[in-house]
């Protein structure tokens, strides 16, 4: 049985990185992660620690990245 805010996240991670036209390893560069860990997530596999998970949803809110911010 899936957990229901896991694969809400990775919903909600898949439609923004989908919108955005970007790689799964695209966005995972975006978000200082590996091309594995974010595949992980998308697929409800295993979950963002809370910081990364704070940086994707600040990320899913406003569009900002990284590379936006440097």
């Amino acid at each position: 049985k899936e957990n229901m805010p896991e694969r809400k996240l990775a919903d909600r991670i898949f439609k923004y990185r989908k919108a955005k036209k970007l790689s799964q390893e695209e966005f995972a560069y975006i978000i200082g992660v590996s091309f594995v860990t974010l595949n992980r997530w998308e697929n409800s596999l295993s979950m963002p620690r809370v910081l990364q998970k704070r940086a994707i949803e600040r990320i899913l809110l406003t569009g900002e990245n990284k590379e936006q911010t440097q």
